[in-house]
């Protein structure tokens, strides 16, 4: 019988605390002594707890599949960034669900009338990485000292690059030393880390890549990285990593769902089930931005391949 895993509540003795931060605003900054239970004779060590009610990101949709986005400036990163409407979960015992409508009603002035829960994710308690349970992890594969493996990307994109440099220092932290391989783009996926053979014969433990879906369902945007079935040993497969029996009799059943309400959930159980055993990271989110000048015609967006029809426009300029 599979054996269920799951998360678990645990406390650890805590032998003394101080503030690093605390002043009118909601969020804390403070400092733990810790030790490990059942460790008499080791040494306490630190940890710094970054105190934060939990915030909400509303994805709104309207009737015409647009997306609300907002244009935020973020001092810390010195940018104005895209972001959905988004908020801390200030009010004591609000609901989520409730949060959410309040964020989506002040920072966009808009109301939905459905609402769906998509995740609930915890983040990495200081938002700096989990190095005790990224070692307690390595533990219980066998591999307390780290090991070495491969990370590969397209040579010709910078942003994978730096993508895969900074995977690769994070890592190291706690022992995994990343190889970084670049391919060319035009065979990358047919020749080298989207290939079977070349991938073990590599030892690519990790590949960056980008995706984005022909059509945009579930099925369009899933199939070809998720579904274990997909792989070809002739090579040219988006998925090498995800191999896993429960993904495939999910897909099975949200391709034999009628019901398109139905079918969706059974999508997005799909999504969660990859996100939640870690088969997939997502990261780099890549936008464009097109102009569109005013003498532009018929201007309209196909759900084939999400952009512009441009054998169909026209213009008004003689």
């Amino acid at each position: 019988m599979p054996t269920t895993v799951s998360d678990s509540p645990e406390r650890w003795p805590v032998e003394s605390s101080r503030d690093l931060y605390r002043g009118d605003w909601i969020v804390a900054l403070r400092a733990d002594v810790v030790r490990r239970p059942g460790a008499a004779d080791e040494r306490a060590f630190e940890r710094w707890v970054l105190e934060h009610p939990g915030a909400v990101v509303v994805l709104a949709v309207d009737d015409q599949e647009r997306v609300c986005c907002l244009r935020q400036y973020r001092h810390a990163a010195q940018g104005r960034f895209v972001e959905l409407p988004a908020g801390l979960r200030d009010a004591d015992g609000e609901d989520p669900v409730e949060t959410a409508r309040r964020e989506l009603r002040e920072e966009a002035e808009l109301e939905a009338d459905d609402w769906r829960p998509l995740f609930d994710l915890y983040p990495s308690a200081g938002n700096t990485g989990d190095l005790d349970k990224a070692r307690d992890e390595l533990n219980q594969c066998g591999q307390p000292n780290g090991f070495t493996t491969g990370i590969s990307y397209r040579a010709e994109r910078p942003k994978e690059k730096a993508t895969a440099e900074a995977l690769q220092q994070s890592l190291a932290r706690v022992g995994i030393n990343l190889e970084i391989k670049p391919y060319p783009l035009t065979d990358y996926l047919k020749l080298y880390a989207g290939k079977p053979d070349f991938a073990k014969a590599n030892n690519l433990g990790l590949m960056v890549y980008g995706w984005g879906a022909d059509w945009p369902d579930g099925f369009g945007f899933l199939s070809q990285i998720v579904d274990s079935r997909a792989i070809r040993a002739t090579g040219g497969n988006s998925n090498l990593s995800v191999r896993d029996p429960e993904v495939d009799k999910l897909i099975d059943q949200a391709v034999t769902t009628t019901d398109t309400a139905a079918r969706e959930k059974v999508w997005v159980d799909v999504d969660k089930k990859v996100m939640d055993d870690a088969y997939i990271m997502p990261g780099i989110w890549a936008k464009g931005l097109l102009y569109r000048p005013p003498n532009l015609t018929n201007v309209f967006i196909t759900n084939g391949f999400q952009m512009y029809d441009y054998l169909a426009m026209g213009t008004t300029r003689k």
